[in-house]
């Protein structure tokens, strides 16, 4: 697929969609981007009610592989990197990115542990 997810992140550039695994409402909420580097990113959308956030994280095909293959659950494979970006939209479209330090994000914004990827792709 070819469609612009999100524009001019600090860091990271464009980012095209990749795979959808899960969505909500014809919106993703689990899937992967890659930038033109060819980077791979594992992304949730974690709010869509009032505005919108992701998290991305940068990821590999071996993680991608457990992560569909069950032998690693979704928390995990989107904590593994220390570092994660927070992309939040307002309500008017404006978006604001920052990177953070995957501790920093608020528990009730991810899956629950253990919880593997097939759960959402039913």
């Amino acid at each position: 697929m070819n469609k612009d997810v999100f524009f001019d992140i600090e860091g990271l550039g464009s980012l095209y969609l990749d795979y959808i695994f899960f969505e909500f409402e014809s919106e993703p909420v689990i899937f992967t981007c890659t930038n033109p580097s060819f980077k791979l990113y594992l992304c949730l959308c974690s709010e869509i009610r009032y505005g919108q956030r992701w998290i991305l994280t940068e990821c590999n095909i071996y993680t991608l592989r457990m992560l569909i293959e069950g032998k690693l659950d979704l928390k995990s494979a989107l904590l593994f990197n220390e570092t994660v970006y927070e992309v939040n939209m307002d309500l008017q479209g404006n978006e604001t990115c920052r990177q953070i330090n995957s501790t920093e994000i608020d528990d009730l914004d991810l899956p629950m542990a253990g919880t593997p990827l097939r759960e959402f792709s039913l």
